[in-house]
């Protein structure tokens, strides 16, 4: 140790008895503050020796970044391990850095919302679609389909947040390709035909799936098989109807005229009565056949009279219900 660092050394130490024995008087004062020059410094802490001292612990935890065993010219005294600086160098050099490991994503890919939006044309119809897909993290990049809307569609328009998608035909699907890990918005408009009034449109399966479909045409009723929450509305010029569908392959959907529910009006219709009378000592008996031929409109229940002081005891036809006296 120079002449220097031992001034140092001693000028710390008196400064440490001064300060424990004025400890009472002051408490309340700030401490006493040693400069030290750059210089000074790196002399106290051996900045520019050749070697480096660690604890065995901490060389030990060194050597296993590295992944290997270093052959090194080492030296132990107390538990402490005294190594060239060039030596620790090669060790910093073959440190690996720490990889998290990120466990692999159930799928590629997942399609959470799909919104379609319609309207039935005189031979097909017209929907604006929207869907919500978030793609995984891959471990290395990679570009991925996604099946989006069904080929037997006539499809005029498809977007991925916001901008013209990469499409691709394969099977019985169009699929955008995506090689963004995220959540990605992609809009369709597309057409598909349908019968006289009925619907068979092939959907995506989706966690939300919403309809929002209309006809051109009022007093309308539309069905959307499985759907929930169906709400329809009135138009000026049509009919429509909004629901949500459980998870499906497949949206069936048909429209019919509503059925108006005619005036009751009162049956028109000719009776012909045939009765037969049998006689005995102490009752008369009678069997009355009644033929009834309905011009218009329909019966629910006929009323017959009965004679006063006569009692029936049975009462037979074709479509009878009940009866009562």
């Amino acid at each position: 140790m120079t002449d220097k660092k031992y001034l140092i050394l001693f000028v710390f130490l008196l400064s440490c008895l001064l300060l424990m024995g004025n400890t009472v008087e002051s408490q309340a004062n700030e401490p006493e503050v040693i400069t030290l020059t750059w210089q000074d410094f790196r002399e106290l802490l051996g900045l520019d020796t050749g070697k480096i001292k660690i604890t065995w612990e901490e060389f030990r935890k060194l050597l296993a970044q590295t992944g290997s065993q270093m052959n090194m010219d080492i030296r132990i005294t107390d538990g402490t391990v005294t190594l060239k600086r060039e030596q620790f160098r090669q060790i910093l050099a073959k440190m690996r850095p720490r990889v998290k490991k990120i466990p692999p994503p159930p799928k590629k890919y997942l399609v959470s919302a799909a919104r379609y939006k319609g309207t039935a044309g005189e031979k097909n119809c017209r929907f604006n679609a929207s869907f919500t897909v978030y793609l995984f993290p891959q471990e290395t990049p990679a570009y991925v389909n996604v099946p989006i809307v069904s080929s037997n569609t006539a499809l005029s328009q498809i977007s991925v947040d916001g901008v013209p998608a990469v499409v691709k035909t394969s099977g019985n699907s169009h699929s955008v390709t995506l090689g963004k890990s995220g959540f990605h918005q992609v809009k369709a408009v597309f057409s598909i035909s349908h019968n006289k009034q009925s619907l068979s449109l092939p959907v995506v399966r989706s966690t939300i799936n919403q309809i929002d479909f209309t006809i051109p045409q009022k007093d309308f009723e539309v069905n959307i098989q499985s759907s929930l929450n169906g709400k329809t509305v009135d138009l000026p010029n049509g009919t429509r109807l909004t629901a949500n569908i459980p998870l499906t392959n497949q949206i069936q959907i048909n429209w019919n005229r509503k059925i108006k529910k005619r005036e009751k009006k009162p049956a028109l219709f000719y009776a012909d009565t045939h009765s037969l009378i049998s006689t005995a000592p102490d009752i008369v008996k009678v069997k009355s056949a009644i033929h009834l031929e309905i011009i218009q409109h329909s019966l629910e229940k006929i009323s017959l009279r009965v004679p006063k002081n006569y009692e029936v005891f049975k009462v037979v036809a074709r479509r009878i219900g009940n009866w009562q006296v």
